[in-house]
């Protein structure tokens, strides 16, 4: 029989399908925190498969990107979703979150032939997490790649410019010249 995403997702239950920092009783513990603490509340998703050799550019960056929120006076939360990869991956996500306490990651199993398939997949499972849980602290929900794109520094002049016209957009999507991913925004 073949194995539907939707399935996998309703085979695991709240508190071990979503790992969050151990100063947390658990998942439920470190959601009442997040609403409890949330400021124009951003949450940053990002899905993780043989990575390992994009990770360090991606980590800073996306120490950029929580510090500009911070600045902001605002919060953050990030999800990862990783699928089993052969390299470092995993464990260099688990070093990641050892830091900071707001994150949370789960695991997608590698379910298609297609990379592009597994990162829907993975997504997937991120807008449901944000959905069922957070859709009501949630501002801002912020897909950020973990590959060959973030090896440039993380501009936040562009952020401040994108913020200032808000009022003007319910999505962007910052696209570069040599980075063509349209198939991220197609769906049936």
């Amino acid at each position: 029989s073949h194995t539907r995403e939707s399935d996998i997702v309703l085979q695991k239950t709240v508190e071990s399908y979503y790992c969050v920092s151990e100063e947390f009783d658990g998942f439920l513990s470190f959601l009442e925190w997040t609403k409890k603490t949330a400021k124009t509340h951003h949450v940053i998703c990002t899905t993780l498969y043989q990575s390992e050799e994009y990770l360090d550019a991606y980590f800073r960056n996306l120490d950029r990107l929580t510090e500009w929120i911070t600045a902001k006076g605002c919060t953050w939360t990030i999800v990862f979703c990783y699928s089993e990869s052969p390299d470092a991956t995993f464990s260099m996500m688990e070093k990641y979150c050892a830091t900071r306490k707001n994150f949370v990651y789960m695991e997608s199993p590698r379910l298609a032939k297609y990379r592009s398939v597994d990162i829907a997949v993975g997504r997937n499972q991120q807008m449901r997490l944000l959905h069922e849980y957070f859709h009501d602290i949630t501002d801002y929900m912020i897909v950020m790649d973990a590959n060959y794109i973030n090896f440039e520094e993380l501009c936040t002049d562009t952020l401040d410019h994108a913020m200032s016209l808000r009022h003007e957009w319910d999505a962007i999507s910052f696209q570069r010249q040599e980075y063509y991913d349209i198939w991220a925004l197609s769906y049936d």
